[in-house]
């Protein structure tokens, strides 16, 4: 988390603006000289983002994996079968 200077955590808590809010402008907003800003651009940015993600879990609903010393050993669509948990 960035850290917040003590006027800008007064700022803060004045006008209703959380930390985990000024980090979200700090890593999604755009840089103008010292300030960053979150734009309509960078929230439509985001939001086509959140559906690209959306759109692939969704695709990507009961597939599988196997990992084994930090390789995938193979790849399968999960038939219904129960998951079995490895010890």
């Amino acid at each position: 988390m960035i850290p917040l200077s003590q006027h800008a955590d007064t700022r803060c808590r004045q006008r209703g603006i959380r930390k985990t809010d000024v980090q979200f402008i700090y890593e999604h907003g755009t840089q103008h000289g010292d300030m960053m800003l979150l734009s309509a651009e960078d929230i439509r940015r985001l939001i086509h983002d959140a559906r690209d993600t959306i759109a692939r879990a969704e695709r990507l609903r009961e597939k599988a994996i196997i990992v084994a010393n930090a390789q995938v050993i193979t790849v399968f669509q999960r038939d219904g079968r129960r998951v079995q948990k490895s010890v």
